[in-house]
């Protein structure tokens, strides 16, 4: 699954226009989706950040699946769009070597 991070990583709170977060959650779903030619159902929120709309938003987007980068488990009654993300414990190339 690739899924989306927003166009110009902008952090999504609640003093920021909501047609900033709008144009990163749909200008980079469109674009993953027409580079790919499938859909994109997954959304990241850089460095994890939302805010109470945040969910609602990326909802309208289209997304299934969104991130966030608290330290929580995930279950079957999480939220599926304010999702906890787990940072890798390295670099992609020293991740390889872990899990080799």
């Amino acid at each position: 699954e690739v899924g989306s991070h927003g166009v110009s990583h902008e952090l999504h709170h609640a003093a920021q226009p909501a047609a900033v977060r709008w144009r990163e959650l749909s200008d980079s779903k469109a674009e993953v989706e027409r580079r790919l030619g499938q859909p994109c159902r997954a959304f990241a929120f850089p460095n994890g950040d939302y805010n109470p709309d945040s969910r609602q938003e990326v909802e309208q987007a289209g997304y299934r699946w969104a991130f966030t980068t608290e330290p929580r488990p995930a279950d079957a009654d999480s939220d599926f769009r304010l999702l906890p993300r787990l940072d890798p414990p390295a670099s992609i190339p020293g991740l390889a070597r872990l899990l080799n």
